[in-house]
C-alpha cells in the first residue's frame, strides 16, 4: 500500500508538473499569438506603407518624364533663339558695315555740297559786284 501511496504521489506530483507545463505552454501560445497578431499588423502597416510609396514612386516617374520633355523642349527653343540670335547679330554686323558706308558717302556728299555752296556763293557775290560795278559805270556814262 505504501508502495501504491507512493506511486499516487508520484502521479499527482507528475500531474501537477504536467498541469504546470500545460499552463506554461497556453501562456506561451497565448503570447505567441498576441506577437503574431502584432506582427501581421505591422505587416499590414508596411505593405500600406508600400503601396503609398509605390503610387509616390510612379507619380515622381511621370513627373520626371514631364520635366525630361519639357527641358527638351526649352533646350531645342534655346538652340533656335541662339542660331536666330547669331543671324541677326551677322545681320546687324553687315547693317552697321552699310551705315559706315552711308554714313561716309553722306559725309562726302556734304562735303561737296557746302564747297558747291561756298562756290555758288562767291560767284554770286562776284556777279552782284560786277552788276553794281555795270551799274555804276552805266550811270557815269549817262
Amino acid at each position: 500500500m505504501q508502495q501504491l501511496t507512493a506511486d499516487l504521489q508520484t502521479a499527482r506530483d507528475d500531474n501537477r508538473r504536467l498541469s504546470e507545463r500545460v499552463v506554461a505552454v497556453e501562456r506561451r501560445m497565448v503570447q505567441l499569438d498576441a506577437d503574431t497578431a502584432a506582427a501581421q499588423q505591422r505587416l499590414s502597416l508596411a505593405e500600406q506603407e508600400k503601396a503609398a510609396l509605390d503610387g509616390l514612386l510612379q507619380k515622381s516617374v511621370v513627373d520626371s518624364s514631364e520635366l525630361t520633355r519639357k527641358l527638351t523642349d526649352t533646350e531645342r527653343l534655346l538652340a533656335g533663339t541662339q542660331r536666330r540670335l547669331s543671324q541677326i547679330e551677322t545681320a546687324f554686323g553687315e547693317i552697321q558695315t552699310e551705315r559706315v558706308k552711308l554714313s561716309a558717302a553722306f559725309d562726302d556728299t556734304t562735303e561737296k555740297y557746302n564747297a558747291y555752296v561756298i562756290s555758288q556763293n562767291a560767284r554770286y557775290e562776284s556777279l552782284q559786284a560786277r552788276a553794281t560795278l555795270s551799274e555804276k559805270l552805266l550811270e557815269d556814262s549817262r
